[in-house]
């Protein structure tokens, strides 16, 4: 009689989620899956032995990672950060240049062309209150790790056009952008670079 018999992984399902999948590149559904170890007799498992380590296995593509994959956000997980970041940064901005009421309909008009159209001066108020209350600066740095150079220029420049804006004619402190660049990572001479685009930029 010929005898079938050895070690098998099985899998089960430990999780599930939303992740955005290096292979597909855009987010998809995914199974935390745990492997186990088993001896089989004609392919029939017998006896459990040894886990192995957890992966995260894509519905679509079925591509397997390691679970630091989840740490990556996904798309809308990205968006929601960035969206933290732009209105933290410009709280901050505006408060520290002791802005009046005057000025925030043109930073409204300058944060919704990050924001969109959706942010409206009651968000801006309501942030600007936020942020009074204490800052979550520390998004920033969170964000600096899921953004390119690309990324953090055009968002220093669009912070850059909204301290234009609140200046009202008046030569503005670039301190304060440099205080939100180096929460970014972003060098002081890179900045000079960045600010010297949106100055250029304000004159056309």
């Amino acid at each position: 009689m010929l005898l079938v018999f050895g070690v098998r992984y099985l899998y089960s399902l430990v999780a599930t989620g939303t992740f955005h999948c290096p292979v597909c590149g855009v987010d998809r559904s995914y199974g935390l899956r745990r492997p186990r170890a088993w001896f089989h007799l004609f392919f029939i498992p017998l006896v459990p032995l040894r886990h192995g380590d957890p992966v995260v296995e894509c519905d679509v593509c079925r591509s397997r990672f390691s679970p630091d994959v989840l740490e990556v956000p996904t798309s809308e997980q990205f968006g929601e950060l960035l969206s933290r970041g732009v209105r933290t940064a410009a709280a901050y901005l505006i408060t520290a240049a002791e802005a009046g009421p005057e000025v925030l309909p043109r930073a409204v008009a300058v944060l919704q062309r990050s924001l969109g159209p959706g942010y409206s001066r009651d968000l801006l108020e309501a942030d600007l209150a936020a942020h009074r209350q204490g800052s979550d600066f520390a998004v920033l740095g969170r964000l600096a790790g899921h953004l390119d150079v690309l990324g953090k220029e055009q968002l220093l420049r669009g912070l850059a056009d909204l301290e234009l804006a609140i200046a009202d004619g008046r030569e503005p402190d670039w301190s304060r952008l440099g205080d939100v660049a180096a929460a970014l990572g972003v060098t002081p001479t890179h900045l000079r670079g960045i600010v010297l685009q949106a100055r250029t930029r304000s004159r056309e």
